[in-house]
């Protein structure tokens, strides 16, 4: 199996594929002690300046998503709220933009059992699961991946017409 940087690299490359797409490896979200937000580092933060949209990303291939969960659970004081008033303070995004959301990268077979996790004490809103094994074969995947008008939201289409590439299977 991949070690968990290879498969956020295939995230990655799936992600900027739309060319529209600016990335932020390990973006830092200072702790703010006052309010008690930030202090966290997501794997990806992504920027589409044509469609007014930014993304935190975290990508898990690790056996539990416990973890991943209970900071998904806490996603607005652990990133967004943070991180919006950063990229509104350094003139990156203004109040035009849409609402900063949450693009999570797990397992395919561990997607559900994620989902009940994270609606103890939260909901799914904002929050876009995609299965990591969707990323492994860029080779097959849909046309819509590489436009620049390609909506991360638009999962369970894209899914439909090209479901994910499983090694194992």
């Amino acid at each position: 199996m991949a070690s968990n940087s290879e498969y956020e690299h295939r995230v990655q490359h799936f992600l900027v594929e739309n060319t529209s797409t600016f990335i932020a490896s390990q973006y830092p979200i200072a702790y703010d002690k006052q309010a008690d937000v930030g202090g966290s580092n997501p794997d990806f933060v992504i920027i589409r300046p044509g469609r007014k949209e930014c993304f935190v990303v975290e990508v898990s291939v690790s056996g539990s998503t416990a973890n991943l969960a209970a900071k998904v659970k806490r996603r607005q004081q652990q990133w967004l709220i943070p991180l919006r008033r950063k990229l509104e303070q350094i003139e990156v995004m203004d109040s035009s933009w849409k609402e900063i959301e949450v693009l999570v990268f797990i397992k395919l077979d561990e997607i559900e059992k994620f989902k009940a996790r994270v609606l103890v004490g939260s909901t799914l809103d904002g929050l876009h699961i995609w299965p990591i094994e969707f990323t492994l074969a860029h080779w097959n995947w849909p046309k819509c991946v590489r436009q620049p008008d390609f909506d991360f939201r638009n999962i369970d289409e894209t899914l439909k017409a090209h479901p994910p590439f499983n090694p194992t299977r």
